[in-house]
C-alpha cells in the first residue's frame, strides 16, 4: 500500500502519519490546522468556500467565522506563510480559501517490518543440591514460597499507598495564563484593552507571588487576537490553543475575559478554568476598565488560594454573565 506525501516549497505533509515538516524538521501544528491544510491541498484545483471548510474540519459542529480565520492563521504560520504573503494559502475574498503553492505528490512504499528474532530458550532452573528426604514435598515448598512473596508484595504496596496517597497540598504547582481581553465594546478606542488589561491582570497576579505564563508565551500560542475581518467581540479561543498552553508552558489555570460597555458603565465577564474544568464564571461592572481589571486580579488571587491584593473593591453583581442585562 502506498502512502502519499505532499511537498511544497521547503515543506512536506504526510497525511497518513499526520506529520508536517519544514526544511526537514517536524513542525508543531495543531490538529485542526493540520486538517484544514490537508483539505485545502486535496482540493487544490479549486477555491473552497468557508462553509465547506467548516464542515470538513469541524464536522457536526457550528463554529464562528473567527474560529475559522484563526485556524487559517495557524496553518499559514506553520508553513511559513502569512496574511500578507499568501504564498501557500490564498484568501479568495467573499468566498473562502485556496491552496496556491506549487505541489509535488510523492508515493512512498512503506518498508515491511523485519521478522522478529526467535526468543532464546529459558535457561533451566538452577540446582539447589540433593533432595532432603526429611523436607516437605516440592509442591508444598513452592506454595509456601509464593505465599511468602505475596505477603511481602502486599506489604510493600500498602506502604507505597500510605507514602504516596495524594493530599490537598500535593496538587501540581499553580501557573496562570491570562489571555488577551476580548474588546466587545464595539469601539476601536478600547482596542488597547486587549493586551493592556491582559498585562495588568498578569502583573497583579505575578506581583502577589503566583507564577504566570509570560505575555510573549501566551501570544505565541494564541496569537494577538487580530484576525482578518473578524469581530473580536465574538472571539473564542480554540481548545487546541488552551491545551497547548497547558502542555508547553505548564499553565494550570487559564483566565479569559470579555469587556463590554453600556452607556457609562463597563462590564467585564471572565472565566477561570482549572486543570479539571471551569472554576468560576464572574461578572463585574464599574465605570473604569482598569479598576475592573484590578478587581479581576484580586478575585483570581482569592480563587487561587485566598491571596488578596489591597485596593478598592469592585462590585461583583452575579456569577451569571447575563444577570446585568
Amino acid at each position: 500500500m502506498e502512502a502519499k506525501i505532499y511537498r511544497f516549497g521547503e515543506c512536506g505533509l504526510d497525511v497518513a502519519r499526520r506529520v508536517l515538516t519544514r526544511a526537514g524538521d517536524p513542525v508543531d501544528i495543531q490538529p485542526k490546522a493540520f486538517d484544514l491544510l490537508a483539505f485545502l491541498i486535496e482540493n487544490r484545483h479549486r477555491a473552497v468556500d468557508k462553509d465547506e471548510l467548516q464542515d470538513a474540519v469541524w464536522p457536526g459542529t457550528i463554529i464562528t467565522e473567527t474560529a475559522l480565520t484563526r485556524c487559517v492563521m495557524k496553518a499559514r504560520r506553520a508553513v511559513g506563510d502569512d496574511a500578507q504573503r499568501q504564498a501557500v494559502i490564498a484568501t479568495v475574498h467573499g468566498h473562502g480559501y485556496r491552496f496556491v503553492a506549487d505541489l509535488e505528490e510523492v508515493a512512498e512504499t512503506p518498508t515491511p517490518p523485519a521478522a522478529a528474532a526467535p526468543e532464546p530458550a529459558a535457561p533451566p532452573p538452577a540446582s539447589t543440591g540433593p533432595a532432603d528426604p526429611e523436607a516437605p514435598e516440592s509442591g508444598w515448598g513452592r506454595a509456601l514460597t509464593w505465599t511468602a512473596a505475596a505477603v511481602v508484595a502486599v506489604a510493600a504496596l500498602a506502604v507505597g499507598i500510605t507514602l504516596f496517597r495524594p493530599t490537598p497540598d500535593s496538587a501540581g504547582p499553580i501557573r496562570v495564563a491570562v489571555l488577551p481581553v476580548a474588546n466587545a465594546t464595539g469601539d476601536i478606542e478600547f482596542d488597547w484593552t486587549r493586551l493592556g488589561l491582559m498585562s495588568l491582570v498578569a502583573r497583579l497576579v505575578s506581583d502577589a507571588g503566583v507564577p504566570v505564563v509570560s505575555a510573549r508565551q501566551v501570544l505565541n500560542t494564541v496569537g494577538d487576537g487580530i484576525t482578518e475581518g473578524a469581530d473580536t467581540g465574538d472571539e473564542v479561543f480554540a481548545a487546541d490553543d488552551l491545551s497547548r498552553l497547558r502542555r508547553a508552558y505548564g499553565a494550570s489555570h487559564i483566565a479569559q475575559a470579555r469587556l463590554a460597555r453600556s452607556g457609562e458603565l463597563f462590564r467585564l465577564d471572565y472565566v477561570l478554568t482549572g486543570p479539571t474544568g471551569t472554576i468560576a464564571e464572574r461578572t463585574t461592572v464599574g465605570g473604569d476598565a482598569i479598576e475592573l481589571a484590578q478587581g479581576l486580579g484580586r478575585d483570581l488571587l482569592s480563587l487561587l488560594g485566598g491571596r488578596r491584593l489591597g485596593g478598592r473593591e469592585v462590585r461583583v453583581i452575579s456569577d451569571d454573565p447575563f444577570a446585568n442585562e
